[in-house]
């Protein structure tokens, strides 16, 4: 199992109840180290730190910090930690603006150095494991591999809100060289304890042989599952290696539209679907289908990412396959929209 330092470390997590947050936290605290998180206020909070493993140390604040007050509790949290894993940010879809994006994602992760800094002083150390997106590349690789040395394309809100946000932690580092940071840009996460409904929303497509290609059925789409995530977080926070660096993160399989299709299609027992769409098309009906920004995207794209670097410099080796792993998400979906005859 990967884990961190063989002392004790104060780890502060934010984004600790999303899918990877919630996996990185149990990892965190079964190791023996000490594990703040970060909730915003409202009347879920209980809800949520329930979820969580025993020994975990809540603090309330909205990185926005919108909310009076906030700021001193944010300080708290961020007192003495030696590492801040920070996952929480809003995704591209209709309900945020761009202005909203940049609050959360850019603004937020501002709020969150500079609590650092107010609590610990200019010259305290810490190191930032950031979660940013392989979406920086923009939709289409123009037939080539993406490396880190490619040059970023954002082309939706969300992409120019992570690509923002990653020049605010390189500029932070640069003004204050003890708080250093690794950037994981990561594929399409899945697995069983993240968000399902876009993948459900998928099958249940495919399912009654609804689901049409978008654009070619040959174009390459990036996924990761959410325990090679974790192990990639882990293994940037624990050591001198991945400091200070950029690492690509996905499964290092250049899947197609075409061949997860297939997968789902033999899973459900029913035919692969065969129709296609042109791209512009599709991003015109997509709000009617009720296909969200991102998954639009996801089913748009065409990138074929290195991820050399990090099983280089980290020794990063992803364990997890959609052809088996992926299974268990549709045994799920069986189970809950066909056993209890919602479908």
């Amino acid at each position: 199992m990967i884990s961190m330092a063989k002392n004790k470390s104060v780890c502060l997590v934010t984004g600790a109840t999303s899918g990877i947050g919630a996996l990185l936290v149990r990892r965190l605290i079964a190791q023996g180290n000490e594990v703040r998180i970060i909730l915003k206020e409202g009347l879920s909070v209980g809800d949520e730190i329930r979820k969580l493993p025993a020994g975990v140390i809540p603090f309330v604040a909205d990185l926005r910090l919108h909310i009076k007050g906030q700021d001193r509790e944010l300080e708290t949290a961020c007192k003495g930690a030696d590492t801040i894993f920070h996952i929480a940010g809003a995704v591209y879809s209709h309900k945020f603006t761009f202005d909203e994006l940049v609050n959360i994602n850019v603004i937020g992760t501002e709020n969150l150095l500079k609590a650092f800094i107010n609590a610990n002083g200019r010259d305290a150390k810490t190191h930032l494991i950031f979660t940013s997106s392989v979406s920086v590349y923009g939709h289409r690789g123009r037939n080539e591999t993406i490396t880190e040395e490619s040059k970023p394309r954002p082309d939706s809100p969300y992409a120019e809100s992570k690509l923002m946000a990653e020049h605010l932690v390189e500029s932070f580092h640069e003004a204050h060289p003890n708080i250093s940071y690794t950037i994981v840009r990561m594929g399409t996460l899945y697995g069983r304890y993240y968000e399902k409904p876009s993948f459900f929303k998928a099958f249940r497509l495919i399912k009654e042989q609804k689901m049409i290609f978008v654009g070619s059925e040959n174009n390459h789409l990036t996924l990761l599952h959410e325990d090679d995530a974790v192990d990639a977080m882990l293994l940037a926070a624990q050591g001198k290696d991945g400091l200070n660096k950029i690492y690509n993160v996905t499964d290092g399989i250049n899947h197609t539209e075409k061949s997860l299709f297939e997968i789902v299609a033999h899973e459900l027992k029913v035919p692969s679907p065969k129709r296609r769409v042109s791209v512009l098309l599709a991003k015109l009906g997509a709000r009617t289908q009720n296909i969200t920004s991102d998954e639009f995207d996801f089913l748009a794209s065409d990138r074929v990412i290195s991820i050399d670097r990090i099983k280089s410099d980290l020794g990063f080796s992803p364990k997890r396959r959609i052809e088996t792993d992926g299974i268990e998400m549709l045994n799920d979906f069986k189970k809950e929209f066909y056993e209890t005859g919602k479908s």
